[in-house]
């Protein structure tokens, strides 16, 4: 029984998101091994597992966004942490999630009606006050002068490492040049020539 449980958990692992002929090939696989497993049983637990682990996924996200300090973070993750436990040991987890969404649907419930959530508020960032500046104040780029301007060096450091070689270069890797004709310098015109 240990085997079957530690190639469920394989599964479920390996298998995030399993299509059906996923789980069919998986169920043969182990029914082949266990000729007496009861294997319309096995499926209903396994399709469970799977479910169940996508709705702690869920669970977990909502849960972990609330706010530590938030008086049902504690048990919410005290019972998270059971489910989850408990899911890992292929156990059937439903109470747990079941505890988990009533304290959900009931924080979400007083989230509505007005009362102070769970959930920590939004913190808007602060708005710095600017002062108008009218048109006539803007400097045009003519008006500033070349002084003004910092001075910006175009450098590249290139560590020592990085410079190829002579040695290091191929034949192939040079371009080719082609033959160009030899110009003597009294066959040039010269523009008072023209």
């Amino acid at each position: 029984m240990e085997k079957i449980r530690e190639k469920v958990r394989r599964f479920l692992t390996e298998f995030k998101s399993p299509q059906e002929k996923d789980i069919q090939d998986f169920l043969s696989y182990i029914a082949l091994g266990n000729p007496s497993l009861d294997k319309d049983s096995f499926r209903t637990s396994v399709l469970k597992a799977i479910e169940q682990r996508d709705i702690l996924k869920a669970y977990e996200i909502e849960i972990f966004s609330l706010a530590r300090d938030s008086p049902v973070f504690a048990e919410l993750e005290t019972t998270f942490k059971e489910a989850k436990e408990g899911h890992d040991n292929l156990e059937d987890v439903e109470d747990e999630l079941n505890n988990i969404k009533k304290i959900l649907t009931s924080l979400k419930i007083t989230t509505k009606s007005g009362e102070p959530s769970a959930k920590k508020p939004a913190e808007l960032p602060k708005i710095e006050e600017t002062s108008q500046v009218e048109p006539d104040e803007v400097e045009k780029p003519s008006d500033l002068k070349s002084a003004e301007l910092p001075k910006i060096e175009e450098t590249s450091q290139v560590k020592p490492d990085e410079v190829e070689k002579p040695s290091d270069l191929n034949s192939a890797e040079l371009p080719k040049i082609e033959e160009t004709s030899q110009v003597k310098p009294d066959e040039v015109e010269k523009p008072s020539d023209l």
